[in-house]
């Protein structure tokens, strides 16, 4: 174990995307258009989605067939399959959705089934985490298992970034008006909209020293907006990933996907961030397409890839001239620091540092920490747990969805236990749910297959980030909160712990599903909070007799105890 966080290193990678198969392939083909296809969106007519190359599937057996063997493939190219004992975070928004779509069956906690299965087809026995933040998913499972290995708990981690075919979800975004009829333009002047792509991304992390170190990153949920960006979000986003005081950068490369407001936003965030001289900027959404919750991993392994070739793709559409800033049309030799930044669903903004080798970075140290149970929620709902629910938010919300609603009854519950009305800015939120919004999914999905189209309300209530936005907002606070699954809690408890160990800020976690015909739903939660007098040798408190949890945990050495 280590008493100073260790640095962290990217030592493997792979991509299958719609520019190629591999991540040589993909960019050997960085000036040649990507693979696309026409998805029927009912009465909205056909729009374009970039697509993984044999995607041909006509049942759901094919489609696993298909799906895995392009896993294993991408896999084996960044070296995972080398170490199957190591964490394996998978990060997609969209999971198993394509098999639904082609006749798969619903199985309790069906996703994260889903994914132990693919597990198993890797021959993985290491641990197994899901994180599903939208768009941010990827880079937010670099954040997580970066800090698995910086604590020391950890040599090695992998992250899986999946976005695999499917309908759905392209059918849902068109429901949000938020896609372009033809092509996607980053920063362009007659930029209309994004346009969704597909990908298959895997990084191999390290305390071993390789060329690219992987810096320290922020994740920041702004409830104003469930939907859009933030400009405040974006610029506190990259000043904590870059430091105080705010260190230099060669190169930003954006989230940047054809959106007319968001383009604009992330222009407005550099200039506020006001670093001199004024990095570089990119965008690979033109390349790649919006590769959703794997598009931080697809995006961080093809511009890695690119800075060490020296090349780069140039706009090949008119830029707006009336932005102050615009694309560059080939990054600079001289790029030793890079911020790569996501946007996405649920007010979530990420970014994380991307250091060449020869840039030195200090390691903070690791205190040792002791936290306590100060809230705890864990008991079923009542009857009147609805209108409980809205006495605490003050009023009755429209179209939240019920697995939202149930999330917020528990954490507020918790909180208010825990005697914090709103929380502070360090403050973490985790939540592991192993089968998220089915009732939403299983509506939206149905709308999808009979009309072309789900309802724009039904799509978001199927996306598990909305709960992050919706807490936020309920907390009047901004902060770090995260969807991420693991069937072991006390798993769960160490990595938030790892997260929290320099700052030592509070965290709420929080076990999340709703009723299935065989198990009652359940929203428990735990708010923890560090605390030097809090060592106990109480006896472990239980939840519901199956999850068993301590009066106080503790941190020593990126070892957690508890008793």
């Amino acid at each position: 174990m280590s008493t100073t966080m260790r640095p962290v290193w990217l030592a493997g990678r792979g991509l299958s995307c719609p520019l190629g198969a591999s991540l040589a392939e993909s960019l050997a083909r960085l000036t040649q258009p990507a693979l696309r296809t026409l998805v029927d969106c009912g009465d909205l007519g056909t729009l374009p989605l970039f697509s993984l190359s044999n995607n041909t599937a006509q049942d759901a057996e094919q489609w696993h067939l298909q799906t895995r063997v392009q896993i294993r493939q991408v896999a084996a190219e960044a070296g995972l399959t080398n170490k199957p004992d190591a964490p394996l975070f998978i990060a997609s928004s969209s999971i198993n959705i394509g098999a639904l779509e082609l006749g798969s069956r619903w199985q309790r906690d069906s996703a994260f089934a889903e994914l132990e299965e693919l597990a198993k087809a890797l021959d993985w026995q290491g641990p197994l985490y899901w994180i599903n933040t939208a768009c941010t998913s990827a880079l937010n499972a670099v954040l997580a298992a970066r800090s698995l290995i910086a604590n020391g708990l950890h040599d090695d981690v992998m992250v899986l970034g999946l976005e695999l075919p499917n309908r759905f979800t392209t059918r849902g975004f068109a429901a949000m008006q938020l896609l372009s009829p033809t092509r996607p333009q980053p920063l362009g002047a007659a930029r209309d909209g994004l346009v969704l792509g597909e990908a298959i991304a895997a990084l191999h992390l390290s305390s071993a020293p390789a060329r690219w170190q992987i810096g320290p990153g922020a994740h920041i949920v702004d409830g104003a907006d469930s939907t859009g960006a933030s400009v405040d979000a974006i610029v506190r986003c990259w000043q904590d990933a870059l430091g105080t005081p705010v260190e230099s950068v060669d190169l930003i490369k954006l989230q940047a996907s054809g959106s007319p407001m968001n383009d604009q936003k992330e222009v407005d965030a550099v200039t506020r961030l006001g670093l001199k001289p004024t990095p570089e900027l990119t965008s690979l959404k033109a390349l790649l397409g919006h590769s959703l919750g794997a598009s931080g991993a697809a995006e961080l392994a093809l511009l890695s890839a690119c800075l060490e070739a020296g090349t780069c793709s140039a706009p090949d559409y008119p830029l707006d001239t009336t932005l102050p800033l615009t694309l560059t049309t080939a990054p600079a030799a001289s790029v030793r620091r890079a911020l790569l930044s996501i946007i996405g669903f649920g007010g979530s903004h990420a970014a994380v540092r991307l250091e060449d080798a020869d840039v030195t970075t200090p390691s903070p140290p690791i205190p040792t920490r002791t936290y306590k149970v100060i809230g705890r929620q864990t008991d079923a709902q009542s009857a009147d747990w609805q209108n409980e629910l809205y006495t605490m938010l003050g009023s009755r919300p429209r179209r939240l969805g019920s697995w939202v609603e149930l999330g917020l009854w528990g954490a507020l519950r918790c909180m208010r236990q825990a005697g914090v009305p709103e929380p502070g800015d360090d403050l973490i939120i985790r939540i592991s749910s192993l089968d998220g919004p089915r009732q939403a999914i299983e509506k939206a999905l149905s709308e999808s297959l009979d009309s072309g189209t789900p309802m724009p309300f039904s799509f978001l209530q199927s996306q598990p980030s909305q709960l992050l936005a919706r807490l936020a907002a309920a907390l009047h606070w901004q902060g770090d909160a995260r969807i991420v699954t693991q069937r072991d809690p006390i798993a769960l408890i160490r990595l938030a712990l790892c997260e929290q160990a320099t700052c030592g800020g509070d965290i709420l976690l929080g076990w999340l599903d709703e009723a299935t015909p065989t198990l009652p739903a359940r929203s428990q939660w735990l708010f923890l909070r560090s605390d030097a007098a809090a060592l106990t040798s109480e006896a472990p408190a239980g939840i519901d007799g199956d999850v068993m949890l301590a009066h106080a945990f503790r941190l020593d050495e990126g070892v957690l105890r508890w008793w």
